[in-house]
C-alpha cells in the first residue's frame, strides 16, 4: 500500500472550480472504505492473526470488536451502488454501535464491563433458548424438533444455576427482587450509551441513528418523494460515518493492544487514511477538468 499523495496546492484549487456532485462524493468515500480495508488486510491483520503474547479479557473482547468491524467492513466493500442503500446503512449502523461498545469497554478500567462483555454472551445464548422453549412448550401442535439443543441447555439445572447467579451478581435485582436480564452488556440502549461517552458521542448517534434506522426498517419515511441522486447522498454520509467510526477504532485497538512497535509509521498511516477520500475526490474533480486521475494507494 502507498502512503502518499500527489497533488500541490495548486491541484486543490483548480479541482475547487468543479461542483461536487453526490455521486462523486459517494464515489470518492467509497474509495475510503476500499482504503481502510485495504490497510486492514496488509498491516493489521497478519499482526493480529500471530496471536498477542497472553492476551487477557480485555485484550480478547477488544480483539472479538475489531474482527466483527473488519467483517462488517469486508461487507461494504462489496456495497457500492445507490441499490445498496439499506445494507450499506445497516452495516454503518451496526458499525456505530460496536464504536460505542469499544470505547465504553475501554474507558473502564475497573475491569466490571470486560467482565460483563464476556458473560453476557453466556447469559443471552441462555436467555433466548428459554423464549424459544416457553414458547414451544405453550404451542405443543408446532414442529419444534429444530430447537433440541435450546430444550438440553434450558433444562441443564447447573448451567441454570451458573447463569442465574451470574446475572444476579453482575446486573442486580429490580425493585420486586427479580433478576435483571440485560439486552445489552452495559444494561443500555444505543442512546444512553452515547450519552455516557459524552456530548460527541451523543451528537454522532443523533446525526446519524435515525436516518439509518428509516432505511433499515420498513416503510417509506426515508426514501418518499426524494430524486435518484438522494441515494447517492445517503451511500457518501453512511461511507464517511463508516471511515470516522473505523479509523478512530484503529487507532484505540492499537493503543490497548500496543501495536505500534509492530507496524512502522502507524500514526501516519492512520492520518492518511483518514484522508483518502479528500484526496480522491480532488482527483475525480480534476478530471472533471480533462486532466489524468493520479491518486492511487
Amino acid at each position: 500500500m502507498i502512503f502518499n499523495q500527489p497533488f500541490t496546492e495548486d491541484d486543490v484549487h483548480r479541482a475547487e472550480k468543479v461542483t461536487v456532485t453526490p455521486e462523486m462524493y459517494a464515489r470518492a468515500k467509497y474509495v475510503g472504505i476500499q482504503a481502510l480495508l485495504t490497510f486492514s488486510k496488509e498491516y493489521l491483520n497478519p499482526v493480529l492473526q500471530a496471536g498477542l503474547l497472553g492476551p487477557t479479557d480485555r485484550d480478547k473482547a477488544i480483539l472479538s470488536m475489531y474482527w466483527r468491524m473488519f467483517g462488517l467492513l469486508t461487507s461494504v466493500y462489496k456495497l457500492d451502488g445507490p441499490p445498496d442503500f439499506q445494507s450499506i446503512a445497516s452495516a454503518s449502523r451496526s458499525l456505530l454501535e460496536l464504536y460505542l461498545d469499544l470505547n465504553l469497554l475501554i474507558r473502564d478500567t475497573s475491569g466490571a464491563s470486560v467482565e460483563r462483555f464476556h458473560a453476557f454472551t453466556r447469559v443471552e445464548r441462555f436467555r433466548v433458548a428459554e423464549k424459544m422453549v416457553d414458547f414451544f412448550t405453550t404451542n405443543l401442535s408446532l414442529p419444534s424438533s429444530d430447537i433440541n439443543e435450546q430444550r438440553k441447555l434450558v433444562g441443564n439445572a447447573a448451567e441454570r444455576a451458573a447463569v442465574e447467579g451470574q446475572v444476579d451478581r453482575l446486573w442486580g435485582r429490580d425493585k420486586k427482587g427479580n433478576p435483571i436480564w440485560p439486552a445489552h452488556w452495559s444494561h443500555q440502549n444505543a442512546r444512553d450509551r452515547a450519552k455516557t461517552l459524552g456530548p460527541t458521542f451523543e451528537a454522532m448517534y443523533v446525526r446519524n441513528w435515525y436516518g439509518l434506522s428509516w432505511h433499515i426498517h420498513p416503510g417509506s419515511v426515508g426514501v418518499a418523494g426524494l430524486p435518484k441522486d438522494a441515494f447517492d447522498a445517503f451511500n457518501g454520509l453512511a461511507f464517511h460515518l463508516i471511515i470516522e467510526i473505523t479509523v478512530d477504532s484503529l487507532s484505540l485497538v492499537a493503543n490497548e493492544l500496543r501495536l505500534d512497535a509492530a507496524i512502522p509509521d502507524l500514526r501516519a498511516k492512520l492520518d492518511f487514511l483518514r484522508n483518502v477520500s479528500a484526496f480522491r475526490l480532488t482527483d475525480l474533480r480534476l478530471h472533471e477538468l480533462g486532466e489524468p486521475e493520479r491518486f492511487t494507494f
